[in-house]
Parts: C-alpha cells; structure tokens; sequence
C-alpha cells in the first residue's frame, strides 16, 4: 500500500508557518503514509521569542489516515481483519476480539482468526458455538455481501448466525448488513 502526494499539500502546510531563515523546521513521510509538519523552534535564541525547543506535531495530511485509505479489495491503513484507531497520536492497529495480528512485529499486516470458521455443511448446525460482540463505531464499509432494510437487530443476528458466510454483522437504523472475511 503507498499513499502519494503531490507538493500542494506540502505547500499548503508550510505557507502558514514562519521565516525558514529565522527557525527550524522539519516535515517528514512516515511508514504508514503520513505528511507530518512540526512546529518551528528559533535558530538563535532570544528572550523574547516564546517559541517552544521541541519538535512537536503542527499538522499532518491526512488529518485521520483511519478513514482516509480504504480499498475496494484491501484492509485499510492496519490490513485484512483489523481495527485502525486514530487519536492524536496517530493511527494505531488492533484486532478485534477473537482475532490476533499476522505478525506481532508489524501491525500492519492485519489479523488473523484464532478459531475455526462456521461449516457450511447443512447438516452441521453449529450456531451455538457462536456469539456476537457489540462493538460500537465500527465497520469495514467493503466487506459487504448482504444487505436488509427494516428488520430488527435479533433478527440481523440470527440471519448472520445461519450463514455460514457471515463474519460479521452490522446493524444501524433497522439496516442489517452482512460481511465476510476478509474484513
């Protein structure tokens, strides 16, 4: 996955901030593909300036790269079957419950199930060895495969649970949607 950019934004970002003779600044391209702009500090110090001595984050491009990469056929900023966070520390990556990452050592790779998938052989029900996990504020909006108006909750639940294809759920405004893996 590579996010570009093009120099605008850059422009747009460092336009608003002061003489690059006068004070240092830095912007960099980080791994996951966001622009980050750090506040200035003076090249010579002065009792008057009340700029800070640290770099600390300005601004950045994408302002939530959570929301701002999606693909049609990919997992997002954190892959397949994850969850992106994003506060102002950035993105994190999480795996929902049930699931753990591909590789502990980068994120980014996405998640993997830690049990196995529902049979979809019709004289196996398997439906009891199954639950749902409310999880508010969360969706993988190209994971869809179904889709129900005006029904209710219990009923999106138990369509999901008889369909052996279903991973996951969501339910909003009596609107059933059902996803399969990869999320």
């Amino acid at each position: 996955m590579m996010a570009l950019f093009t120099l605008n934004p850059l422009r747009t970002i460092l336009s608003n901030t002061l003489s690059m003779q006068d004070f240092y600044q830095r912007a960099t391209l980080e791994y996951n593909g966001v622009l980050r702009y750090y506040y200035v500090y003076p090249k010579r110090s002065s009792s008057n300036m009340r700029s800070p001595r640290a770099w600390s984050t300005s601004s950045y491009m994408p302002s939530n790269i959570c929301a701002s990469i999606s693909e049609e056929t990919g997992g997002g900023v954190c892959g397949f079957n994850s969850l992106c966070r994003h506060d102002d520390q950035g993105p994190s990556c999480h795996c929902p419950n049930g699931y753990s990452f591909i590789d502990p050592n980068d994120v980014l790779k996405g998640c993997k199930q830690d049990f196995v998938s529902q049979s979809c052989d019709k004289t196996s029900q398997e439906t009891d060895h199954f639950h749902f996990e409310a999880m508010r504020n969360t969706d993988w909006p190209n994971s869809d495969y179904d889709h129900f108006q005006e029904v209710s909750e219990d009923w999106c639940r138990q369509e999901c649970l008889g369909d052996c294809f279903c991973a996951v759920a969501i339910f909003k405004t009596n609107e059933c949607w059902k996803k399969r893996v990869p999320l």
